[in-house]
C-alpha cells in the first residue's frame, strides 16, 4: 500500500503576506479570503506566519493584552474606524510568529500529523 505524502493533500495556491504589509492590509486579506492566518513570505522564503489572533492582539488595549478579549474579538474590529496611533506604524513583520514549523512535501502525512 502506498504511503500518502504531504504533497498529495497540500494546496499550492496559498494566500500570503509580506513582512512590510500593514497589519490593516493583512486583516483585510484574511477577511477577504475567509482565512484565519497566512504565511509571511519574503524573497520567496517563508519568514513567519501571521494569524487573526496576532493582528487582534496588536490592536488590543495594553491593559487587555493576553486577556480573553484578544481571543474573541472579531477581525472586523480592525477594519472599523481609524487605526489607533499606537499601532499605525506596525507591519506584519512586527506582529508575526517567526518560529514556524514546516515539513517537506515528500514527507508522509503521518510525519506531518
Amino acid at each position: 500500500m502506498n504511503e500518502i505524502k504531504v504533497a498529495d493533500v497540500m494546496t499550492n495556491l496559498v494566500v500570503t503576506c509580506r513582512p512590510q504589509d500593514t497589519i490593516q492590509d493583512a486583516a483585510r486579506r484574511l477577511l477577504n479570503n475567509c482565512i484565519s492566518g497566512a504565511p509571511v513570505v519574503e524573497h520567496g522564503r517563508l519568514v513567519g506566519v501571521v494569524s487573526e489572533r496576532d493582528l487582534v492582539a496588536a490592536y488590543a488595549p495594553p491593559a487587555r493584552k493576553g486577556a480573553h478579549f484578544v481571543a474573541t474579538a472579531p477581525l472586523m474590529f480592525l477594519l472599523r474606524g481609524t487605526v489607533p496611533r499606537a499601532v499605525h506604524h506596525l507591519a506584519v513583520g512586527d506582529v508575526m510568529t517567526k518560529d514556524v514549523l514546516s515539513i517537506s512535501p515528500e514527507a508522509s502525512v503521518w510525519e506531518a500529523a
